[in-house]
């Protein structure tokens, strides 16, 4: 139902309520229960009193964000927050170069791979980015194992991109390449799908999207806001629980590494214990604050960490042990580094 484009935009219709009709809705149930005597009898069972009409509250409207991209700096409206299509076809902040790249696809999809890299071609040039013109691999089906065998034959630390033009969104092919991407050949990746490029006069639009990330993935910069603070530093954290290995949880952590936070050092730690974590996370705070430093020239002012994974029953924990654990780093860091 989900793939049905015209029924989700018929339930949004009901799912999606603008504020002012919700006020309307909401008030309207309000007065139906206050005029109808059984509706009060209810309520006075339960010894429950509703007020006649909602609370009302002072609120503030924030400023729009200033969006700032290599050669321009751009608002946008904040009714309709929405950025992405003013900057479409501006120079990134810092742009990746994709020099080589493979893009493996199904015989029967020839004609709309050799479009693709077509139109990415043409859109990425307006980002600063250089592509060059990719190998491409065509296979004579579109079996999960025969996409696996031909990453597995070309697949090389010197790529800098594989991508690759899938039929359908079949869960277990999808987590099958990405695996052999992830850990068997760590390669940055791009899934597509042949129906999203085959969809007439969208070529290009999707080929931006795609050349947008494409540049995030192989670390480049988009686009920043003013930050007021130049020696902030960002951190992020959260946990994942592999289904299969209740034992041990994988941990991510990023640390933004540069005044705009828009460069960022990441580690994975393998969690077995709670020993394991404390150890894993005093090394990436420290691997952090080093990073910083070296870009810097200074330590950052303030740091402020997101973590997340966490339930209300952890947050002690968290208090208790994680915080003291990023302190104790931060105070070994330099001398007098507070």
């Amino acid at each position: 139902m989900k793939q049905d484009f015209s029924l989700m935009k018929e339930m949004s219709s009901y799912t999606h309520v603008g504020p002012n009709e919700r006020f309307q809705q909401l008030n309207e149930f309000l007065n139906d229960i206050q005029k109808r005597e059984e509706g009060r009898k209810e309520l006075s069972k339960w010894q429950i009193n509703l007020d006649k009409e909602l609370v009302q509250l002072t609120g503030r409207t924030m400023k729009a964000e200033s969006i700032i991209y290599k050669d321009r700096t751009i608002k946008y409206d904040p009714l309709e927050a929405d950025r992405s299509r003013d900057g479409r076809s501006l120079a990134h902040l810092s742009a990746k170069n994709l020099d080589k790249w493979i893009l493996i696809y199904s015989q029967r999809h020839s004609q709309i791979a050799y479009s693709f890299v077509d139109s990415l071609n043409k859109v990425c040039t307006s980002f600063g980015m250089r592509v060059d013109f990719s190998e491409m691999i065509e296979l004579p089906n579109d079996r999960s194992k025969t996409f696996i065998r031909a990453i597995e034959n070309k697949a090389n630390p010197q790529l800098d991109l594989v991508c690759c033009i899938l039929t359908n969104n079949r869960k277990d092919r999808y987590d099958a390449i990405k695996k052999v991407l992830y850990v068997d050949c760590p390669v940055p990746s791009r899934m597509l799908l042949s129906k999203t490029l085959q969809k007439p006069g969208q070529l290009m639009s999707v080929a931006t999207k795609v050349g947008i990330e494409i540049n995030a993935k192989l670390g480049g910069e988009i686009w920043a806001v003013q930050i007021p603070s130049k020696t902030l530093m960002f951190i992020g954290i959260d946990t994942n629980r592999d289904s299969q290995s209740r034992s041990s949880q994988m941990v991510g952590f990023v640390a933004s590494i540069n005044p705009t936070c828009t460069r960022y050092y990441p580690r994975v730690i393998e969690q077995r214990s709670t020993n394991d974590f404390i150890s894993g996370l005093k090394s990436c705070m420290q691997n952090a604050l080093q990073k910083y430093h070296h870009i810097n020239g200074v330590l950052p002012a303030k740091i402020i960490v997101y973590r997340d994974g966490v339930n209300d029953l952890q947050l002690l924990d968290v208090i208790e042990n994680e915080l003291p654990a990023l302190n104790e780093i931060c105070m070994k860091a330099q001398e007098g580094y507070e």
